[in-house]
C-alpha cells in the first residue's frame, strides 16, 4: 500500500540500510537505501493508478516469495499489466534482499502503448489472495 500511495519514505522504512535490490533480475542490483530512493523517485511520477495484486505467496524461514501483478497507467496514458515473481529476504524484521523477476521486453512494449495481450490479461485477472 505504501507504493500505491507513492510514499517512498514508508517503503524505505521497511528495508535495511544495506538493502540489495534486484529490481530487474539480469541487471546489477541496487545497493543501499539511497540507491533505492533514487530509483523509486524516478519511477514514481511515471506510474499512476497503481493496482498491485498478489496471487500466491510462499514463506520459508526468512524469505517470502510472491507471484503477482503490477498494473498501472503511465504518464502518457498507456496501460501496463506486468506479471512478476518476487523474493524478499528478511533480517531483523526488515527486507534485506529483494529480487523481482518479470518480462522486461513485455514491460517496454506496454509502456510504449502496445495493447495488453489476452494471455497476460487471463493470467492477471485472477482473484488475489
Amino acid at each position: 500500500k505504501d507504493w500505491q500511495r507513492k510514499d517512498i519514505d514508508d517503503v524505505l522504512a521497511r528495508v535495511t540500510e544495506d538493502i540489495e535490490w534486484h529490481y530487474l533480475v539480469g541487471l546489477p542490483p541496487l545497493r543501499g537505501k539511497a540507491a533505492m530512493r533514487e530509483l523509486l523517485m524516478k519511477f514514481s511520477p511515471t506510474m499512476n493508478d497503481v493496482k498491485w495484486r498478489i496471487f500466491n505467496a510462499m514463506q520459508s524461514k526468512d524469505a517470502l516469495m510472491v507471484e503477482g501483478v503490477d498494473e498501472y497507467t503511465t504518464e502518457t496514458g498507456n496501460h501496463v499489466v506486468m506479471p512478476y515473481m518476487g523474493i524478499l529476504e528478511f533480517r531483523d524484521g526488515l527486507i534485506s534482499r529483494w529480487r523481482d523477476y518479470c518480462d522486461s521486453e513485455l514491460a517496454g512494449r506496454l509502456k510504449n502503448g502496445e495493447a495488453v495481450p489476452a494471455h497476460v490479461l487471463a493470467l492477471t485477472n485472477r482473484k488475489p489472495i
